[in-house]
C-alpha cells in the first residue's frame, strides 16, 4: 500500500490508519490486498480523539471516499486525495 496524499496531515493520518491496519493484520498472521483495503476503509468514517497539544481531547474524524477524496474534520478540518497503488 503506497497512499498518495497532497496534505502533509492527511498523510499522517494516513500512516497511522495504515500501522493500525497493518497490526490488525500481522495479529491475524494475513496480508491485505488493496481490494480488501478499500473495502475496509474507502466509505467509512474513523473517528479518533486527539492525544496532545492545544486541541487534546478534542475529537476528529477522518474519511477516505470513494471518488479519491480524503477528508478530515472535527477539531481540525483539512481534505486531500488518496491512491492505492
Amino acid at each position: 500500500m503506497n497512499p498518495t496524499l497532497q496534505h502533509p496531515f492527511i498523510g499522517t493520518c494516513m500512516v497511522l490508519a495504515a500501522l493500525v491496519n497493518l497490526s490488525s493484520a500481522s495479529a491475524q498472521d494475513a496480508t491485505l490486498t488493496p481490494q480488501e483495503i478499500q473495502a475496509s476503509w474507502v466509505g467509512k468514517t474513523v473517528v479518533g480523539t486527539l492525544a496532545a497539544g492545544s486541541l487534546a481531547g478534542k475529537s476528529v474524524d477522518f474519511n477516505l471516499n470513494p471518488d479519491a477524496s480524503a477528508t478530515l474534520g472535527g477539531a481540525i478540518s483539512d481534505s486531500g486525495t488518496w491512491r492505492l497503488s
